[in-house]
């Protein structure tokens, strides 16, 4: 069996999409592995890619997690993990997203344009498309927002405030199902990039011993309706935070969530008494049949 996996992509997440592969390829010993970057080796990948099984792209944000791989893979018949092109894209659209989420009963924070007049403060500004924190600023007034000089198409979101919660769903063994809830104990108002890539992550990224029940029910139910509501394939990951009012809001899905070992899905496969190994496995074997 011959794999290729695709990784790299843009300056803001290649560390982190290096990492994931490694992390990936490492559990994968029973295929011929060949390795790619993108951009740089992408023609290469692209004169070879008949030659290939499958195809693993392990890229965070542009240009997997927003479908433009996937798109040329179906073009050319190629068979590969994860989410299609088209469920790739709406999930890293975060106004797109936002309109599916409209469907499930869920809270969505309130979001406003630069455009926009009236805006209330503290605001959360973030790209229209990106990951791993990549771009997001808290902002207590409007002066702070005109200093920053932010394209037109960033989303302003209302700030909520609450707990940070995220959950992880995985298609194995013929169902679907959360795996354990993680908390983010982030320091400040956003869970910064470097908190969430590096070892600082043992100290943020908790499985809470306390957690309320039947909130973690239905945190593991909102998880798992917006992984098949999207039509989104192998694993996902979500992102909410929890009111002191136990009033739950959704913050963003990832269809190609983070796999470096400091990671939420890795530790979270740990926390199942799962392997990764086994559960790639299984991927792969039901996509080449």
């Amino acid at each position: 069996m011959k794999i290729a996996i695709i990784t790299g992509g843009n300056e803001y997440e290649r560390v982190t999409s290096l990492k994931s592969s490694e992390y990936i390829e490492s559990r994968i010993n029973f295929a011929e592995i060949s390795r790619f970057l993108y951009p740089e080796d992408f023609e290469l990948f692209l004169k070879q890619m008949n030659s290939f099984d499958l195809v693993i792209p392990v890229i965070h944000g542009h240009p997997a997690e927003d479908g433009y791989l996937q798109a040329i893979f179906e073009k050319n018949n190629i068979g590969y993990l994860f989410s299609n092109s088209h469920v790739s894209k709406n999930c890293f659209n975060k106004t797109n997203a936002k309109e599916y989420i409209s469907k499930i009963d869920c809270g969505i924070p309130k979001t406003f344009l630069m455009k926009d007049g009236d805006l209330k403060f503290p605001l959360i500004a973030k790209p229209q498309e990106n990951g791993s924190s990549v771009g997001i600023y808290f902002i207590e007034k409007y002066e702070d927002l005109i200093k920053l000089n932010l394209p037109d198409d960033y989303l302003l979101e209302e700030y909520v405030r609450g707990t940070e919660y995220t959950v992880g769903v995985l298609d194995f063994n013929n169902k679907i199902f959360a795996l354990p809830i993680m908390e983010v104990r982030k320091k400040g108002a956003i869970f910064n990039e470097r908190e969430k890539t590096t070892s600082l992550s043992k100290d943020i990224e908790v499985f809470p011993e306390n957690l309320n029940q039947n909130l973690r029910i239905k945190l593991k139910k909102i998880a798992r309706d917006i992984h098949s509501e999207f039509g989104i394939k192998n694993f996902s990951r979500t992102d909410f935070i929890v009111t002191d009012n136990q009033e739950i809001y959704f913050i963003e899905v990832n269809t190609i969530p983070g796999c470096s070992e400091n990671s939420f899905i890795p530790k979270m496969i740990e926390k199942e008494d799962l392997d990764f190994k086994d559960i790639l496995r299984y991927w792969i074997k039901k996509e080449l049949r």
